[in-house]
């Protein structure tokens, strides 16, 4: 026997009940690719456990905070994101927090967020236009797209791997992008004459 599922379970249309939070962890499960033992021990829940959530048996608003922390941390959800999809009441959201920092999680938020207007178009993993508006952590080096200065002054988005070579000032991870000011520009169509 396999240890994945076989059937994918669809989202429910809504999330009220016990049976309908189950389905959506289910298929949450499912859409992760996570095997149900590999699920088992990241979350650290039994398999049983895990189709006692799955059926609704058990309510994932009820669980004990190590396991909603476990199933948070092993599907690598956001505290807030858990509590909007499983539609968790109130009283269940402060068992389903975790100190993660912030915005995964409800600890310390590190970032230090910079916002900056392109004078030029940003080339490199991903491309912008100039008179894009973007959101930068300066604190955040590692992963995501970062924000790079050359030497002559040029910005480039490129992958932390990229950003260690050369001659460059990492100026943080890529965290957002405004296209209010670039896109009625972009979009507006050409006047078109009928004949």
């Amino acid at each position: 026997m396999a240890n994945s599922i076989k059937t994918k379970t669809p989202a429910p249309e809504q999330v009220r009940t016990a049976e309908e939070r189950g389905q959506m962890f289910r298929h949450l499960v499912e859409k992760s690719g996570i095997a149900i033992t590999a699920m088992s021990k990241r979350a650290n829940v039994t398999r049983s456990g895990l189709y006692q959530y799955f059926s609704g048996e058990v309510d994932l608003a009820s669980v004990q905070q190590e396991a909603a922390q476990g199933i948070l941390l092993a599907l690598g959800l956001k505290d807030e994101d858990a509590w909007e999809v499983f539609n968790l009441p109130e009283e269940a959201r402060p068992k389903w927090t975790t100190q993660r920092h912030a915005p995964v999680g409800h600890g310390e938020d590190l970032r230090d967020l910079v916002t900056l207007e392109l004078h030029e178009s940003l080339v490199g993993e991903m491309a912008l236009p100039a008179g894009t508006v973007i959101q930068v952590d300066r604190n955040s080096h590692s992963h995501g797209i970062l924000l790079i200065r050359l030497a002559d002054g040029q910005l480039m988005a490129v992958r932390p791997s990229l950003a260690q070579s050369g001659n460059v000032e990492i100026l943080g991870q890529l965290t957002g992008a405004d296209f209010s000011t670039v896109l009625p520009a972009a979009v507006r169509a050409p006047n078109r004459q009928h004949n």
